[in-house]
């Protein structure tokens, strides 16, 4: 009896590792080094190179770990909105440009404090993305005078989570762009580790050394600050075919841009994006698989209400794409079909009567 409880305790440990080993196959637990190298140049433009590389809580590299690099793969898309957030407040007005996916790449290497011991090691390999940032669409860039502006680069991470931090951060402007000033935020954190005369390094082993904003007056030549355009609008109408809602609206100002249409009933609240131009209207449908005979519909602009109204919808037919029922469509169809029809007879009548002139010889052929 003893035996057997020996033999079910040691089967039950046996599964159990078995079962913790693939967990552990499945979702190693790991943190991500963090280095970006950034290329400010004197059109504007800056490319961010964002290197990671992970690896586990005891410091061993997860670089090429078939289960980390899916999951970074499949988590693209939030680097990206990371990198952009280190120019803007609002990601989604920031003009960008991606250079290269995230994508493998063993010419690189990543310094981090895998150890917390006050020493960067050095991974290598890393998994790159490249990103080509507009300066002019960024709400981090002030004028100061003349052609001197005030650039700053945000810590993205250690923003949102102070347990997180970028490790290292390499700053290089072009050439020809005069730097008038560097600065750091808060400047309690500490400032470059190395420096030339365009050429900016940190090095951050902790985050209460890692500057939350790193901020540099440069002088940029020809360039200028995109002014977001103050767009307003109206809603002009709206009605129901086939569980969808139709809204039509108009752009009232002189900007070509997007105005949001919102719908709320007791049951549903949803928003479409709609593109307008300038002084133009334009109808966008939003489907509305709940029974309501009365809507709430609001236009926004930005985050800005421009207009609401009330609606008792109405059933109403589709126009068609040249502003007609389909009713008269379907008429000025049949109506030209017709007339097609009584051409095609005439043409042929003709072509019989010229056929019998030429057999009776009467048919006179042109000189040469």
């Amino acid at each position: 009896m003893m035996k057997r409880k020996i033999s079910i305790i040691l089967i039950s440990t046996l599964l159990l590792t078995i079962f913790s080993l693939f967990a552990l196959e499945a979702q190693p637990e790991y943190w991500t080094a963090l280095n970006y190298d950034i290329y400010v140049n004197n059109d504007g433009t800056v490319l961010v190179t964002a290197k990671f590389h992970p690896f586990t809580v005891t410091g061993e590299s997860l670089y090429k770990n078939s289960t980390v690099e899916k999951e970074l793969k499949e988590g693209e898309q939030t680097m990206i909105t990371e990198i952009l957030l280190m120019f803007s407040k609002k990601p989604e007005k920031l003009k960008y440009k991606i250079i290269s996916h995230l994508h493998s790449d063993d010419r690189y290497s990543v310094l981090c404090d895998i150890r917390n011991t006050g020493k960067m090691d050095k991974m290598q390999g890393a998994y790159v993305l490249q990103i080509l940032i507009y300066l002019n669409s960024s709400d981090f860039i002030s004028h100061i005078k003349n052609n001197i502006y005030k650039v700053k680069i945000r810590d993205s991470y250690t923003s949102q989570n102070p347990n997180s931090w970028i490790d290292v951060l390499n700053v290089t402007f072009s050439k020809d762009i005069k730097i008038e000033k560097v600065e750091w935020e808060p400047d309690f954190a500490h400032g470059p580790t190395n420096k030339t005369k365009n050429s900016f390094l940190w090095i951050n082993f902790n985050q209460p050394e890692a500057p939350d904003f790193y901020v540099f007056e440069i002088e940029l030549k020809n360039f200028k600050i995109v002014t977001l355009a103050n767009i307003t609008g109206k809603i002009i109408d709206a009605f129901l075919n086939k569980n969808y809602v139709y809204v039509k609206v108009h752009n009232n100002s002189s900007y070509n841009g997007y105005l949001y249409v919102r719908i709320v009933t007791d049951y549903l609240n949803q928003t479409r994006k709609i593109y307008v131009g300038a002084e133009k209207s334009a109808t966008v449908s939003i489907p509305l698989p709940v029974n309501s005979s009365t809507i709430i519909i609001e236009l926004w602009s930005d985050s800005k209400k421009v207009d609401t109204k009330i609606f008792k919808l109405r059933e109403k037919e589709l126009p068609s794409p040249l502003g007609l029922s389909y009713k008269d469509v379907s008429l000025y169809l049949a109506i030209a079909g017709a007339i097609i029809v009584i051409i095609s007879l005439f043409l042929k009548e003709k072509e019989k009567r010229e056929y019998n002139i030429q057999e009776y010889g009467y048919y006179s052929y042109p000189y040469h």
